[in-house]
């Protein structure tokens, strides 16, 4: 790996020089990420997607799972911002790992207003799921009949 100092902080960027990926360890990303200028109107999504799309390579290999390369446990994929297409490689603890290009493709997607996009559609996929969650009843509670020690906490707890 060679390393490269970027951004307005000095982020040092680990490259790998065979595949061309990126690791940048904890904070690192979102630093970089914020120093990206956010278009004052979001583009449409069809334009998001194909710009964005025009830095990521299809990968012929399908899923890959890869190990942190600090500590070898898998890294989990997520789709960043929900909807953007790019997965990043991540390890919770150590950092993340960016194929060739998907820096490019992330700098992109939050310029044409991406983040706004997915949080609407994270907005609207809660409300679906909120409205689908059957109506539960409340819990019907029998009080105990008698006096003693039951029926004092049963008072206690549910008055």
């Amino acid at each position: 790996m060679e390393v490269v100092t970027r951004g307005g902080l000095g982020i040092e960027i680990d490259i790998c020089g065979d595949c061309g990926g990126i690791w940048l360890d904890v904070g690192e990303l979102d630093t970089l990420l914020a120093e990206v200028a956010v278009a004052p109107e979001p583009a449409d999504r069809q334009t998001l997607r194909r710009e964005v799309h025009v830095h990521t390579i299809d990968s012929q290999l399908g899923v890959e799972y890869r190990k942190c390369p600090r500590c070898a446990t898998v890294m989990m994929r997520r789709n960043f911002g929900g909807i953007s297409g790019v997965i990043i490689d991540e390890c919770s603890v150590h950092g993340v790992f960016l194929d060739a290009g998907e820096l490019e493709a992330l700098e992109t997607f939050i310029r044409l207003g991406g983040l706004k996009h997915g949080e609407e559609t994270q907005a609207k996929v809660t409300a679906r799921q909120q409205r689908q969650q059957p109506k539960v009843p409340p819990p019907q509670h029998h009080r105990p009949s008698g006096g003693g020690a039951l029926s004092q906490l049963w008072t206690l707890l549910f008055g």
